[in-house]
């Protein structure tokens, strides 16, 4: 229940971090106008010198917000703002960089602007502290810039940021193999899109040579399952029929609970 002499007394406030936390409690209620309101009150009264972090989260929640009512370009301004306090000394919120890349490299391809993307991407990854938790939001992150590319039928730009993704977690030793390994079956898939068989069968050969050299199988693992099976539907389409029966085969050996996955 949100009060009213609650509202009042945070009405009158000049504190950001009073305001912000205001208009968090607001938005979980669903009261999204309002919410809106207390945030674009709360960019007013943040200093980004004396308080980076804080700006940042709060310019962020706030083109969010502005993102949940269709405004695009309300939402651009100012999760463009979010990333450029991130480059500034101070910030702790990592995760909330993570997030300010994702949605704004998503407000940029339904913009228009491609090009500026891989821009905002590659800045996001010198930013990120180095280390086991921050590679995996890297490859992550250059696997959602693949995957936009991707669904924008920019395949070579797709293909270019698979590639990125996958020898950055190789290099790195990125404990999530999953995405060394679905970052390769991807390529694959996009060459035989295209037509290109070699290709296309040199990247499902690399997937499979990722399965040996990255997963543990345990008893039950049904991405192991998954993986094989998606490989025999590619040699399938690439009319390689003995390599997707043996693939297929790998595949229902597995002692997999749900072979519905596929």
């Amino acid at each position: 229940m949100i009060g009213f002499f609650s509202t009042g007394y945070v009405w009158f406030s000049n504190k950001p971090e009073i305001l912000f936390a205001w208009a968090e409690k607001l938005n979980y209620h669903e009261k999204e106008n309002l919410a809106l309101f207390f945030y674009e009150k709360a960019t007013q009264a943040v200093s980004p010198k004396t308080d980076p972090d804080l700006a940042m989260r709060i310019y962020y929640r706030t083109g969010y917000a502005k993102l949940k009512k269709h405004d695009i370009t309300g939402a651009r301004i100012y999760m463009e703002k979010a990333f450029e306090f991130c480059a500034r000394k101070g910030i702790s919120s990592w995760e909330y960089l993570i997030f300010i890349v994702q949605d704004l490299t998503s407000l940029y391809f339904r913009s228009g602007r491609q090009n500026d993307v891989t821009g905002i991407v590659d800045k996001a990854i010198q930013l990120l502290p180095k280390g086991p938790p921050q590679n995996i939001h890297m490859t992550s992150l250059y696997q959602d810039l693949a995957e936009n590319y991707r669904k924008a039928g920019n395949f070579t730009r797709a293909i270019d940021a698979y590639e990125t993704m996958v020898d950055y977690a190789v290099k790195t030793k990125t404990y999530n193999s999953r995405e060394i390994i679905e970052g390769n079956l991807a390529i694959a898939e996009l060459y035989l899109d295209q037509g290109n068989t070699t290709l296309s069968l040199k990247y499902l050969k690399k997937a499979e040579t990722n399965l040996l050299a990255y997963f543990k199988r345990p008893e039950d693992d049904c991405d192991y399952f998954r993986y094989y099976h998606y490989i025999g539907d590619c040699y399938q389409d690439l009319k390689l029929f003995v390599e997707a029966k043996e693939s297929y085969k790998k595949a229902d050996g597995i002692n997999c609970k749900d072979k519905n996955l596929v």
